[in-house]
């Protein structure tokens, strides 16, 4: 599977998914992929997750995470609390790669994210 061509309709229905609360299917879209598209895959996101965000400029590393937190959270089907604890369910530690990545994407560094 090539995620370039296919990225976007990918993580939408992945998306969509994890907004209907199906979990077990968004463990079934991410199966089959290898370490590289499962990175893409990610990236994607990131970018949906991104452009979910207001437009209001955030200030400093913290209001750029809560942001990402917020709006990574929804989408599958989790809280904002969750991603910031120690849970590792599947769509807490998804959630939490989405927001983790859509930092990374504007510039945050892994310590300022931390």
């Amino acid at each position: 599977m090539n995620l370039d061509q296919g990225g976007r309709q990918l993580a939408g229905l992945i998306l969509d998914a994890a907004g209907r609360g199906q979990h077990d299917q968004v463990a079934d879209l991410v199966a089959p992929l290898d370490a590289d598209q499962l990175r893409s895959l990610v990236a994607v996101l990131a970018v949906q997750v991104d452009q979910t965000l207001p437009a209001a400029p955030a200030t400093g590393p913290a209001a750029v995470c809560e942001l990402a937190i917020n709006a990574a959270a929804p989408m599958f089907g989790t809280t904002p609390e969750a991603i910031l604890s120690a849970e590792r369910s599947r769509p807490v530690s998804d959630a939490r790669a989405v927001a983790m990545t859509a930092a990374r994407e504007v510039g945050l560094s892994l310590p300022a994210i931390a």
